[in-house]
């Protein structure tokens, strides 16, 4: 994700030896991929972030091109494990198959290919927030855990993500936040649909300022999880 400094509205941002003119008013906080091509002066730039495809054409000379640091920031996740939960906690991993059996895939299994170090996740069993974890590596291939392949439910060739679990003692009912879920989470691939229950899936990025709404109330009922560095930065945001 891009995460614009303080007080910018504009700005440009340097890709390799590409130099991309970005307006980023309306794309701060949101994933940006970002594609340049030089003809001459001319530059072209097609910035595509979750909202849509923006094309940028100017012209001027690159060394006239001021470089800004973007610093990367924590996403959040909700996954929901269910039958799994207690294996991959004790494994501190999450673990999702490329393909079923008949050969499908599906985005909730693939967005373990968005996960990053850093990352925070939220565990959801049996209606609750059970755990929360920061991820600490990105994903990489890896063959079903033995442990998991007792549901014999998925093929053996699948991706991981090793994180750190902190189990909640008093973990929070999901449906107690109904009414924010209802209005945060209205959006395409959202871990909950409009009636405010699960969707079902594996792995789904969540809406930022439901994921702190849960990390606030995880930390009220479990105080000790402030004690986690990264997951204290995202509550002081």
């Amino acid at each position: 994700q891009v995460v614009l400094p303080e007080g910018t509205n504009n700005g440009y941002i340097r890709v390799g030896d590409t130099y991309t003119t970005l307006d980023v008013a309306d794309l701060k906080n949101q994933k940006l991929h970002i594609k340049t091509e030089w003809e001459g002066t001319k530059m072209t730039s097609t910035l595509t972030n979750e909202s849509g495809t923006v094309n940028v054409t100017g012209y001027r000379q690159k060394d006239q091109y001021l470089d800004l640091d973007f610093q990367t920031k924590a996403m959040t996740f909700f996954v929901f494990q269910n039958s799994t939960f207690d294996r991959e906690y004790q494994g501190g991993y999450l673990w999702a198959p490329v393909t079923n059996k008949t050969g499908d895939t599906f985005h909730h299994w693939d967005r373990l290919l968005d996960v990053h170090p850093g990352d925070v996740i939220l565990h959801g069993y049996n209606g609750y927030v059970q755990a929360v974890s920061v991820a600490r590596a990105a994903c990489y291939d890896c063959v079903q855990p033995q442990e998991l392949r007792t549901e014999d439910s998925w093929d053996l060739d699948g991706r991981r993500v090793d994180s750190d679990y902190i189990m909640l003692q008093h973990p929070i009912k999901t449906s107690d936040h109904i009414d924010d879920i209802i209005r945060l989470c209205n959006t395409k691939y959202a871990p909950f649909n409009k009636y405010g229950t699960g969707n079902q899936g594996y792995l789904f990025e969540i809406n930022r300022e439901m994921a702190k709404i849960f990390l606030v109330a995880c930390s009220h009922a479990n105080p000790y999880l402030k004690g986690n560095q990264t997951i204290a930065e995202l509550l002081a945001e």
